[in-house]
């Protein structure tokens, strides 16, 4: 294994653990040396990456900046956040003063802002070292698989011996994250494991992990998997569930919907934390209702959660957003497991942004560039050494 494909397979490895200091993670300083071999190496040998992938990258990178540059130019905060924050403390005035929140959006916060930016302006770099890293032929797909399993084990152990919530999330701190990366973790297993014995991992990480968003999409995960259809059925049915769930999380905050949707679930189960959603949601709405220019600029700020990936999205990175859901939409029908995992993040994403958060979309892009050339089921893709 040469030095580059070690600098790449470590990267993936920190990227697992989240250990930080002032926003700044061990796979940043990774990442920063992985551009600097890549630069070298694509001097050297030269890009393999097909024209029309690059430049799609590209035109997100583009859109980012864009979005970055107008944001920092309006000392982010594009739209005037501090006449909303009072509309957000009004829905979640327990939770903010739980959690000593000071402010939702934090705008005017350049080091916060500017690194949540970064770490999404790097996008195409992700996918670059998943890519290299995947022609290598040195890091097999089955690490990968077998990596997640054991990062889900090490964060049960440490939340069984030394937290003391009921719910498991590990070095994470948070339950739906930990459960983000259980769900890509049945991906692999249920898309590139002939045994399927580990899923025992992933899944016991969900079930302890408690969280809804998680135990809905695992239940439609393993219904996806059951019948196995021709690629190109596949393809069309993960297109439908991931235009349905945008679809949803954009009209959900209509009143009639919302009020519909409530009075349904509330005879079946607790709705008190959808409903705290609800409220976030059509507060972000509204925003974007008092200028719909905000959908391009974004509000210059991002919130600090929103419990869905549409909204987070689109609120911190406007039309950039847009670009970003298009081009994991395209990525539709590579392979089954490309497949599974772009509708996990979409499906999840109707109740929670996982892997498309800041500190995730690092290792989202960097798995989707892996295996987009990895010859998964159905594919003819021949690995080509540099």
């Amino acid at each position: 294994m040469d030095f580059l494909a070690i600098v790449l397979s470590s990267y993936f490895i920190s990227s697992l653990i989240p250990i930080s200091f002032l926003g700044i993670r061990i796979s940043d300083f990774l990442l920063l040396l992985s551009i600097f071999l890549l630069i070298y190496n694509s001097i050297k040998f030269g890009v393999a990456i097909k024209r029309s992938v690059t430049i799609k990258f590209l035109i997100v990178t583009f859109f980012i900046i864009f979005v970055f540059i107008n944001s920092a130019l309006n000392d982010f905060n594009v739209a005037n956040l501090a006449n909303h924050e009072s509309r957000i403390y009004s829905v979640l005035n327990w939770l903010m003063d739980d959690r000593d929140i000071g402010s939702f959006f934090n705008y005017g916060d350049v080091y916060r802002n500017t690194l949540i930016y970064l770490r999404y302006m790097f996008i195409s770099i992700y996918f670059f070292m998943g890519y290299q890293l995947a022609i290598k032929k040195n890091f097999k797909i089955e690490y990968i698989s077998n990596l997640l399993c054991l990062c889900l084990i090490l964060n049960l152990l440490y939340s069984l011996l030394f937290s003391l919530e009921y719910r498991v999330s590990g070095f994470f701190g948070n339950p739906a994250e930990i459960s983000s990366l259980a769900l890509i973790s049945v991906c692999f297993i249920l898309f590139n494991c002939e045994s399927k014995f580990k899923l025992i991992i992933p899944i016991s990480t969900i079930i302890l992990s408690v969280t809804l968003s998680a135990y809905m999409t695992l239940f439609f995960l393993l219904i996806y998997s059951i019948k196995k259809n021709k690629l190109k059925t596949n393809k069309f049915k993960t297109k439908f569930v991931v235009l349905t769930s945008l679809v949803l999380s954009f009209f959900v905050v209509n009143e009639s919907i919302y009020e519909m949707i409530v009075v349904t679930l509330s005879e079946h189960i607790y709705v008190g934390s959808f409903i705290n959603r609800i409220n976030i949601w059509s507060t972000i709405s509204y925003i974007f209702d008092t200028d719909v220019y905000l959908y391009i600029t974004g509000f210059g700020a991002f919130p600090l959660f929103t419990d869905n990936l549409f909204w987070f999205l689109t609120s911190g990175l406007g039309v950039a957003a847009f670009a970003i859901m298009i081009l994991l939409y395209d990525f539709i029908g590579r392979s089954e497991l490309l497949n599974s995992i772009v509708m996990v993040v979409f499906f999840q994403g109707v109740l929670f942004p996982g892997l498309i958060m800041p500190y995730f979309i690092s290792l989202l892009i960097f798995i989707i560039g892996y295996v987009y050339i990895s010859g998964i089921e159905n594919e003819n893709i021949k690995r080509t050494e540099m």
